[in-house]
């Protein structure tokens, strides 16, 4: 029998832990279709996004643990909720970076051109 490399360890357990978060979603999925209620089908973990402007309250299970989540967090577990950074911010720090790159640039030419 040949030996497994670190990586290949790695690989086969990322692979298998993907296997079965898509099982227990997909048992999720099958417990839910049977059910015979008339309420609007709820957003499965993969489907999620945080709406910021959205002011009504959203009930969420932990994508690892299905725990019912508090505010975003897993009491349970931890794992927290992406919620993507609003243009305007990410504008502003767009903006301060490249003021520190050009900043700095202009920096390294004067001390080499001092010195040549």
């Amino acid at each position: 029998m040949s030996k497994r490399t670190r990586q290949q360890k790695k690989e086969e357990e990322k692979r298998i832990i993907a296997e079965m978060e898509d099982a227990l979603l997909q048992q999720a999925d099958e417990d839910f279709s049977n059910t015979k209620t008339e309420e609007k089908p709820r957003e499965t973990d993969r489907e999620y996004r945080l709406d910021m402007n959205d002011p009504t309250p959203r009930t969420i299970h932990c994508k690892r643990c299905k725990t019912l989540m508090e505010n975003g967090v897993c009491p349970t577990c931890g794992w927290k909720v992406y919620v993507p950074m609003d243009k305007k911010k990410r504008d502003k720090i767009r903006l301060i970076v490249t003021g520190v790159l050009m900043v700095a640039f202009v920096i390294i030419f004067v001390i080499i051109q001092a010195r040549g």
